[in-house]
């Protein structure tokens, strides 16, 4: 598993991408979590976040679209999931947005 925060203007996280592979083939999910700004009054938690995340890859939902300011991430991201995982079937769960993104 890898994972990538993104940080607000004051530089403390406020969502995270993470990334597993699930099967033999070698197939990774990347599934998202992200700090709801206009929502409860409740900090931000890296623990909270990774398991948020980690539960819409078992899922495969993610019940929204990844947040915009979590999505320049994404292709680079992308990238160190290729090198680490050593294979181009990466895809974004759930999301509106979901596709393969083996290119």
């Amino acid at each position: 598993m890898i994972c990538k925060y993104s940080r607000n203007a004051d530089g403390n996280p406020d969502g995270v991408l993470v990334a597993e592979k699930v099967d033999a083939e070698g197939t990774v999910l990347i599934g998202w979590s992200a700090y709801n700004l206009s929502g409860e009054d409740r900090s931000f938690t890296k623990d909270l976040a990774v398991k948020i995340a980690r539960q819409r890859i078992v899922k495969g939902n993610s019940s929204g679209t990844i947040p915009r300011r979590m999505r320049p991430m994404l292709p680079y991201f992308m990238n160190r999931c290729r090198r680490y995982f050593k294979t181009d079937c990466i895809i974004l769960v759930g999301s509106q947005v979901e596709e393969s993104m083996s290119s």
